[in-house]
């Protein structure tokens, strides 16, 4: 007969000798971190595109800035259909190499292009491979969460932590995000941007905010490479559709 699989006892998971706590901080100041890059960005985005790489000249085609946004969203859900349905890469092996892409699209932002035409076309392509890999990160670290969660006695608990961990990252990367950047700099040094004329007044501070934004991603990639419980430990869940304990491997329907 098909037997559930045994709970830890309570009272044992708040003891730091317990691998489940270990694990489930460590899962929480991972998806802390994540969300905390992510929003050092997405927070300042429409000032990005208006102010800086001038993607949007007017309120009215404020949209054009979340087209690399619809476009990676986009992108990064059938890409996850695809090799979950075909199982070609593990969860885990999806939460450790998409904040390396991620990295890959942020390096596209760097203001390495002088030229507007440039820089307008490497944002929308360095944004939709960014955008495109978080929605990949977030869709297999939630996967990979929930599964270790299922396997504790504490469920419920854990899932609200993960909801708490998104929270403090969006709060504390919109906080860092705005205090890097430095509206109204005038980057030439003569003090022409004045409240009277403003056409020589910019944005200064992006690539400082994109390069934390990169390393914080780098720490996500080397701390899960370290650290993240192997494969056969989270890596699949018990297909209760069949009412079995036969387990399959991740995948996306």
């Amino acid at each position: 007969e098909n037997m559930p699989k045994p709970k830890p006892v309570e009272g044992d998971f708040f003891t730091w000798q317990s691998p489940e706590l270990r694990t489930a901080l460590l899962l929480n100041v991972l998806g802390a971190l994540h969300t905390f890059a992510m929003f050092i960005l997405f927070a300042q985005l429409t000032i990005l595109s208006f102010f800086y790489y001038e993607v949007a000249d007017s309120i009215s085609s404020l949209w054009r800035t979340y087209i690399p946004f619809i476009v990676g969203s986009l992108v990064g859900t059938l890409s996850v259909r695809i090799i979950g349905r075909r199982g070609l890469l593990t969860t885990r092996q999806l939460v450790l190499f998409s904040p390396i892409v991620c990295v890959v699209g942020l390096l596209v932002l760097f203001g390495f292009f002088p030229d507007k035409r440039y820089t307008i076309t490497f944002y929308y392509i360095g944004f939709a491979i960014f955008f495109a890999a978080n929605n990949i990160y977030a869709t297999a670290y939630r996967a990979f969460y929930s599964v270790f969660a299922d396997r504790t006695s504490y469920t419920s608990m854990l899932l609200g932590w993960l909801f708490i961990n998104s929270g403090i990252g969006a709060f504390v990367g919109s906080a860092i995000g705005g205090l890097i950047l430095s509206f109204g700099g005038d980057s030439s040094g003569t003090g022409c941007c004045t409240k009277e004329d403003q056409s020589c007044c910019g944005v200064q501070g992006v690539d400082v905010m994109i390069g934390t934004c990169a390393l914080s991603l780098a720490v996500v990639a080397v701390i899960q490479y370290f650290f993240l419980p192997s494969d056969g430990e989270y890596e699949s869940i018990p297909d209760k559709a069949n009412s079995s304990d036969e387990e399959r491997p991740f995948r996306v329907n």
